[in-house]
């Protein structure tokens, strides 16, 4: 029995040089800012929940590290979808979970949704939102009766979610460029 052994050159750097180019990141303030950005909205998001005593406060820190986004281009829009579809992924999760179907009916759905995110994520994040929160939802009450009051608390978690990650976590961030008047 003959081995061969074919070695290809690899056009990627070595881990070395990459290392030393990450360590060189951390020293600009760019590489942070989103971190930043991202704790003091949880923060906020945390803060909010201990004051608002309510079953399931951290819906609010999840609805924040859902909808804030890493590059600021298009996050406006981007969060108002996501706002729009973790709000009726919400109300559709909450609604099942409150329905209380069989476990069997529940993996089901679970696999469904999983299935459909791949899919959904890159042609409409609106319908990926309401596929993925309707998913955490199951994951988190699997098996637990939902009440009205429930889901009342979590819209209203979302909605401070998506607000904390707008007016938190986007708006004091945007440069805001302001528009010379075009010369006539």
């Amino acid at each position: 029995m003959v081995v061969t052994l074919v070695l290809v050159a690899s056009t990627e750097p070595l881990p070395v040089p990459r290392f030393r180019l990450w360590w060189k990141s951390l020293r600009r303030w760019k590489t942070w800012q989103y971190s930043a950005r991202l704790t003091l909205c949880l923060a906020v998001a945390g803060a909010l929940g201990q004051l608002w005593h309510q079953p399931k406060g951290y819906w609010i820190a999840v609805t924040v590290a859902i909808v804030a986004r890493r590059q600021l281009d298009g996050a406006l829009r981007r969060a108002g979808e996501r706002a729009l579809g973790t709000a009726a992924g919400v109300l559709v999760g909450s609604l099942t979970v409150w329905w209380v179907p069989s476990s069997w009916w529940l993996v089901g759905t679970v696999g469904a949704l999983a299935g459909l995110r791949p899919f959904l994520r890159d042609r409409s994040y609106t319908l990926y939102a309401l596929c993925m929160t309707p998913l955490v939802v199951l994951l988190l009450d699997f098996g637990q009766a939902t009440t009205w009051e429930t889901i009342g608390y979590r819209l209203a978690d979302t909605a401070a979610g998506c607000a904390i990650a707008l007016v938190v976590g986007y708006l004091p961030w945007v440069r805001r460029e302001k528009a010379l008047p075009a010369a006539v």
